[in-house]
């Protein structure tokens, strides 16, 4: 038996390592869940702004200021929209990244 860090409440831990009963666990994970989620909002938002304030500015640079390839790799790795549960900013820019990687 082990005792929850959260609630206090006793649990069954199946692993060494649990520090959480399964109800608390679940919680922190939609807390989590949540968090990330208001990021992606706030960025959304921000994109938004920043292209009402730009109005029709390009997005990038000329083709000519070619980026390094292995750069805009882990460019494309960091905001993949996988690892931010889809969102259409990721999805935004995954797509750039990868327009600008084809023109290399």
């Amino acid at each position: 038996m082990a005792s929850c860090t959260e609630c206090g409440n006793y649990f069954h831990a199946e692993y060494q390592w649990a520090k959480l009963c399964k109800p608390c666990y679940v919680a922190s994970k939609k807390n989590e869940l949540q968090d990330w989620m208001n990021r992606a909002f706030m960025a959304e938002a921000a994109l938004r702004r920043q292209r009402q304030s730009t109005a029709q500015a390009p997005a990038f640079a000329p083709a000519s200021a070619a980026m390094d390839p292995h750069f805009i790799r882990q460019l494309l790795q960091l905001c993949h929209p996988d690892k931010h549960a889809g969102s259409a900013l990721a999805n935004e820019v995954t797509q750039s990244l990868l327009k600008m990687r084809k023109t290399q």
